[in-house]
């Protein structure tokens, strides 16, 4: 305001000297509307900008399964096994694939309650290399990135599962907050519950009931994502 009332001199056409009249208080009034929203939007920008730079939260977890690799990668990506496996947060597959095991490519939107909330997560497999490796990431859900690096490793009598989780969320400096507490601690309990699950289901004789009906998978490289 203090700019828009500031006087200005002009030369006129005579070589005189005038004084421009302060700009009328309807202009004053707009012009600091339009600044305040102007701060709004860099604050904003500021807020995405922050949250893409942030460095990510890292979970790793290591899984000893006495069971052979293929046989742990192919449980890793059935639908039905993560359901059952989350079934104290009620998840059900909800579009995308549904029903038996995911593949390079493709994508799932789970639901489910979290804290008593009703979330939606919706995840793509974009790298893929059976029986060693895959990956999904988030590309619609609660949080700002989300990507889970799954590894497989045959040993000598059984696979070593090394899950590798990266995250941020949104909500600038709370969310920044919450990735180091709530967020980390919840995603941790809910990547052992399932790898628990998933070694019980392996080394007994359950794995049939997820596999022998659905476990044909693409074993060819599909030019996704590679480490």
């Amino acid at each position: 305001m203090q700019r828009i009332l500031q006087d200005k001199q002009i030369t006129g056409a005579s070589g005189g000297v005038r004084v421009a009249s302060a700009a009328p208080l309807s202009h004053v009034a707009v012009t600091t509307r339009g600044s305040q929203s102007g701060v709004r939007a860099q604050l904003n920008g500021k807020a995405k900008t922050e949250r893409m730079t942030r460095p990510m939260q890292t979970i790793r977890l290591l899984t000893w399964v006495d069971a052979p690799v293929e046989r742990c990668f192919k449980l890793s990506l059935s639908v039905a096994l993560h359901r059952d496996a989350a079934r104290l947060e009620g998840e059900q597959a909800i579009s995308g694939v549904t029903e038996g095991l995911i593949g390079p490519g493709e994508h799932v939107t789970w639901q489910g309650k979290h804290y008593g909330i009703k979330l939606k997560h919706t995840s793509l497999i974009d790298g893929w290399r059976p029986y060693s490796y895959f990956r999904d990431v988030m590309v619609e859900g609660v949080f700002a990135r989300f990507e889970h690096e799954h590894h497989f490793a045959a040993m000598d009598d059984g696979t070593r599962i090394r899950d590798e989780v990266r995250f941020s969320a949104k909500m600038g400096w709370l969310g920044g907050l919450l990735e180091r507490s709530v967020m980390r601690r919840h995603l941790t309990a809910i990547l052992r519950q399932r790898n628990a699950y998933l070694k019980e289901v392996a080394e007994g004789e359950e794995w049939q009931t997820y596999l022998l009906t659905d476990g044909e998978i693409d074993v060819s490289d599909q030019g996704l994502f590679k480490r």
